[in-house]
Formats: structure tokens, sequence, C-alpha cells
């Protein structure tokens, strides 16, 4: 059975011909912007949804934002990407056919280890603890078990809040292997 991948990309004030290039590569898939800024245009985001906030919520707040929307579309997984995420088309490709075989969890390619002693992240690492919110997806069952991202979480660290909290809730954190896809970190 298909399972339905709605692409969820959380943008502030884009490098424009970046964000061109990953719809892109996204654009056989439903995809939603959360414009955290309100400095998009419909002209600049194609045939994606625009969801306009007129000022930055964060990375969280915008996340949730894009989950209930596409939970209101019928969205079985949201993959929550960063708008500085660099990914070719059959690497889009290849990632959706991995979620269709995946079981209810939190998956991406890009993940890391929390440091037990300072309690903050550690990457590169073998260990996955948790995925990073710069490809992150999330099944509904997931997010119907322990809701949505902790908002208060403005930028930083609620990518681990929330693979800790679906661990701890029974849910898997899985490393998927996705060729040709980095993050530019800009």
């Amino acid at each position: 059975m298909r399972k339905n991948v709605t692409f969820i990309i959380i943008a502030f004030n884009p490098n424009q011909e970046a964000l061109a290039s990953l719809l892109t590569h996204l654009k056989d898939y439903p995809t939603i912007i959360i414009d955290n800024g309100g400095t998009l245009s419909s002209d600049a985001v194609g045939r994606a949804t625009l969801l306009t906030q007129t000022k930055n919520l964060g990375f969280g707040a915008a996340a949730n934002i894009g989950i209930h929307h596409a939970s209101a579309h019928g969205a079985e997984w949201f993959v929550i990407l960063n708008q500085d995420t660099v990914v070719a088309s059959e690497s889009v490709r290849t990632l959706v056919r991995q979620l269709n075989r995946t079981p209810p969890a939190v998956a991406g390619p890009f993940t890391g280890a929390l440091d037990d002693k300072r309690w903050t992240t550690v990457l590169p690492t073998e260990r996955t603890e948790y995925v990073t919110g710069s490809c992150m997806a999330i099944h509904v069952d997931v997010v119907t078990k322990i809701g949505y991202f902790y908002e208060q979480y403005f930028l930083y660290y609620e990518d681990a809040d929330y693979c800790v909290r679906a661990k701890r809730a029974g849910s898997p954190i899985l490393k998927l292997d996705i060729a040709d896809m980095h993050h530019e970190e800009t």
C-alpha cells in the first residue's frame, strides 16, 4: 500500500534559487512551505502550498503548522526539510520508496546522538538517537501518540527533543540511507 508523503519546507528569508531548486526536485509530491517571516510570494513557490506567517515563529511552531495542514489533507508521512537541504530527484523518490516500506517511526538520513553528560547533541556519529530537522520524516501515528514539536525550542534541539519523546513512547528512530542529499547549513 502506498503511503501519502507530504514534504514540509521551513523557510525564513530563503535563497530564492536554492528554494526553487529544491522545489523542482519535489515537484511530484505534495509540498507545503511555511514562510516564517512573510517574504515569499505564491509566484516564488509554484504549485507548492504557501502558508505565510508574518513573523518568525521558529522551527517547531512552523513544523507544527505544516503537520496540521498536511494531516488535514490525509498525509501519513510528514517530511520536514530545511530550506537549504539539497537533494536530487532520484533521492526524493528513494526516500519516498523507503518510507512506503517503513513502519511508523521518526526517520531520516541525517542522524546524531546525545551526549549523556552534557545533554547536547553529537554529530557525526554511528549511533542513531535522533534525526536532524534538516530532513526528518514523522509518521502520523507518532504524532498521534506523542503530539507535536515543543514550540519553546525556537531553533535548536526541537528535533532531538521530539526523537527522545518518540523513543520513550515506543516509536523507533531510524536512519535512512539516501544518496545525493545534504544540508547546506547556511
